[in-house]
């Protein structure tokens, strides 16, 4: 069975429904290969940096453009669910209705300039199995923004109904109630809460016309659009 097949086969077990998107590895730009054959032939040139041209020589045997083990990963996006595969097939498959994202996206500075954004989604299943994409693979931005809507419309219904029937929602160390949100410090009622937002990657709470002290990192709330748009459908209603 070839990896194609395996991938199919798996689809169709576990009841994805139509593929709607492919997002594979990305290959590096010419300009970048180009560059890192360039600092190749100069550590080569400069002799004493010949240690530095194996590390680059191997950046770019080791890059989709030159490994057929690269380029053969993919993440492969279903109507229902997803599934990360490699060159033997599938390496992980996750359920937009029991599955859980983490997304953490990271501004990198360097002497006041931005030279990149690093990106890292982690999904998990019920059974703790999990799997990071990075912007290894490419378009990763809308990879991460069609999988957090998916899984939104997949567990919002469920999510209402349980806070509807009173019921408490955990979401990482911050908790949603019909009453109010719970943090690690206190529990606010959702009278009191005047806004809801995040800054610089934190979730923040506005209460008596103040922004209280950091909540909690993006980074570390599972689900967190379900968490948004459940917890401002809360303070709406309060």
């Amino acid at each position: 069975m070839t990896a194609d097949q395996a991938v199919a086969r798996l689809s169709a077990e576990q009841g994805l429904g139509r593929l709607m998107g492919v997002h594979p590895a990305k290959r590096l730009s010419t300009g970048r290969l180009a560059g890192l054959w360039f600092f190749v032939v100069l550590s080569v040139a400069m002799v004493v940096m010949i240690p530095l041209a194996g590390f680059f020589l191997y950046m770019i045997f080791k890059s989709p453009n030159h490994s057929k083990k690269a380029a053969a990963k993919q993440v492969l996006l279903y109507e229902a669910g997803l599934i990360v595969a490699d060159v033997d097939g599938p390496t992980g498959y996750f359920r937009y209705d029991s599955m859980s994202v983490l997304q953490a996206i990271t501004k990198v500075i360097r002497n006041g300039v931005h030279v990149r954004t690093d990106y890292v989604f982690t999904f998990r299943d019920r059974l703790g199995r999990e799997k990071q994409v990075t912007q290894f693979y490419e378009r990763i931005t809308d990879l991460g923004a069609a999988v957090q809507a998916a899984v939104s419309r997949a567990q919002l219904p469920a999510v209402f109904a349980a806070l509807d029937r009173g019921e408490q929602l955990q979401f990482g160390d911050l908790a949603l109630h019909r009453e109010g949100i719970i943090t690690r410090k206190a529990a606010i009622r959702w009278q009191e809460v005047q806004g809801l937002d995040v800054k610089n990657g934190v979730v923040v709470v506005k209460k008596a016309g103040k922004w209280l002290p950091s909540v909690m990192p993006v980074a570390k709330i599972p689900n967190f659009f379900v968490f948004m748009d459940a917890a401002q459908r809360l303070q709406r209603g309060a």
